[in-house]
């Protein structure tokens, strides 16, 4: 299994457990990836199957909590935040990130002044978007130091789609 690391602080962000799709219009610059809803908490054993509802009920009544898998495997933590925030705190990160290449990584400079401009308009479709964005960060994390990661609920999903910048992470397989 490959886990995504954060490069700056070292948090886990997702692994190739979940479907990991490259977001297309950014041109390798983002991937996607789909969450789901989980119960955890109860001691029923998880087979596969998708649950009825009167047995979500169940599990629920019975001390369990539903969560979402990406953000329980890897500990995210949900921000708060307006626009306004994002907007600095975004814009920050791409500047820390590229003084941590710098100092960190010289040889990833030149390909994050590459996909630069496509996380620009990532980050301007989120800006444009705002309101349907939730976001969050790796366990590890501090606001200045850790990829914000937009979540979004797409098309009526159950659970939201995260997204990450592949460029400010390192894969580790187990």
């Amino acid at each position: 299994m490959k886990v995504y690391i954060d490069l700056m602080n070292g948090s886990e962000l997702c692994s190739d457990a979940q479907k990991i799709e490259e977001v297309k219009e950014y041109d390798g610059a983002v991937f996607k990836v789909q969450s789901k809803q989980i119960i955890e908490g109860n001691d029923d054993i998880d087979i596969g199957a998708n649950p009825s509802a009167e047995e979500q009920a169940e599990a629920l009544a019975d001390g369990a909590t539903q969560v979402i898998n990406l953000v329980s495997a890897h500990k995210l933590q949900k921000m708060e935040m307006d626009k306004k925030e994002y907007k600095a705190l975004q814009k920050m990160w791409f500047k820390k990130f590229l003084g941590w290449l710098k100092e960190n990584d010289e040889s990833k400079v030149a390909e994050y002044k590459k996909v630069f401009p496509k996380l620009q308009e990532f980050y301007k479709m989120v800006i444009k978007n705002f309101d349907d964005f939730e976001f969050y960060i790796g366990e590890l994390a501090t606001l200045e130091n850790g990829i914000i990661i937009p979540a979004r609920w797409e098309d009526g999903g159950m659970a939201p789609v995260f997204y990450y910048y592949p460029i400010a992470m390192k894969e580790e397989k187990y």
